[in-house]
């Protein structure tokens, strides 16, 4: 056992997910002994991971994708994504807007224990929105192999930000995976334009601006843009050992006249130290605090005023948790909202546009 395990070590990718690790263990498994393989499939297939499961991708923060399954043997086949570009005639924005054609990206993921030669993928739009060009053929993979079906798509009509919907019908007949859909939802003509100071929160394309950072290989969770009822923010929640994340802010110029003032609201647990730090742009690790939680948990509306200290500096902020360790997985352990930059001369955070209008801070 202890053997498969090593060996299986040096066969799992950097990053892997629950299912790509069991893959490597089986795969080493299977190279020495057949039983033991069987064995061990049929003891992961007993803890959810078995023919047709999905683990969520590796930067997940939610898990929401996650699918379990109790099958220890044979076919299956899950759709993982679907993505679109204007790659084939637009303005090069990789946003599809109206009037332009692109690509839409379908990619599934053979799940199950067995090789699949005959899967077959279909996408249809639902409503008139765009008219999609089949793809013909038969598709092949090997157990825990992607597969990326790429359809031309020609986007005739949309309104702003609209999200236009495709069925995705596959399967692989031959193999005995039965067809199954799958509809799939897309925003698209909009532009995207960095003219914000203020992060909201309520845009999930600003969550993109901003640097997790992990200080323990070990963590189990790091800051997510996570919403109740209708409102976002990012959070932290426990983790099994206590150590340290950070969210760090995207690059930001401090004003030649104006005070530097960083504006938020937050809610912590009285078990959690919360830090709020700054360094400039040719200091790589040396952060300075400039706000500590305070001894009682609540909701509070925070603003630090740096003044001019940083005056035509290049800079960046970063909120960082002590996270305790704790089996207390439900409450989150810090909470971060409406994070706002004044006294700054660029404005660092994206917001969603019209396409083909003149950006203005959202």
């Amino acid at each position: 056992m202890l053997g498969y395990l090593v060996a299986s070590m040096k066969a799992t990718p950097i990053d892997p997910t629950f299912l790509e690790a069991r893959d490597a263990f089986l795969a080493v498994a299977r190279a020495s002994d057949e039983q033991d393989y069987r064995s061990f499939r049929k003891a992961f297939a007993e803890r959810g991971m078995g023919a047709g499961a999905v683990a969520p991708e590796p930067d997940s923060n939610d898990l929401r994708s996650v699918i379990e399954s109790l099958r220890e043997e044979g076919p299956a086949l899950s759709f993982i994504a679907a993505s679109l570009d204007d790659r084939m005639a637009g303005d090069a924005d990789g946003l599809l807007d109206q009037g332009e054609e692109g690509i839409l990206t379908v990619r599934l993921r053979n799940t199950g224990f067995e090789d699949l030669s005959g899967t077959t993928v279909h996408v249809t739009a639902v409503g008139e929105h765009s008219e999609v060009t089949e793809v013909a053929g038969r598709i092949s993979s090997a157990p825990g192999e992607d597969i990326a079906v790429e359809f031309p798509v020609a986007l005739r009509t949309a309104s702003h930000y609209e999200l236009i919907k495709f069925d995705v019908t596959f399967a692989d007949e031959a193999a005995g995976v039965p067809a199954r859909v799958v509809r799939a939802g897309l925003r698209v003509h909009y532009d995207l334009a960095h003219t914000g100071s203020r992060d909201s929160v309520d845009s999930p394309v600003t969550q993109s601006d901003w640097f997790p950072e992990q200080f323990v290989p070990w963590s189990e969770t790091v800051w997510a843009r996570v919403s109740s009822a209708d409102e976002h923010a990012y959070h932290i929640g426990s983790v099994k050992f206590g150590g340290f994340d950070s969210l760090i802010s995207p690059c930001i110029l401090a004003s030649t006249t104006d005070d530097l003032i960083l504006r938020f609201g937050h809610a912590y647990r009285l078990d959690t130290r919360g830090y709020v730090e700054v360094k400039t742009a040719d200091s790589e690790f040396d952060w300075q605090t400039v706000y500590l939680t305070g001894g009682s948990s609540g909701v509070e509306a925070v603003e630090v005023n740096l003044q001019q200290e940083y005056a035509g500096q290049w800079l960046q902020a970063r909120f960082i948790a002590s996270v305790p360790a704790t089996s207390d997985k439900g409450v989150p352990s810090w909470t971060v909202d409406d994070i706002e930059f004044a006294g700054i001369e660029n404005t660092p955070f994206a917001a969603i546009h019209p396409h083909g209008g003149s950006p203005s801070s959202q």
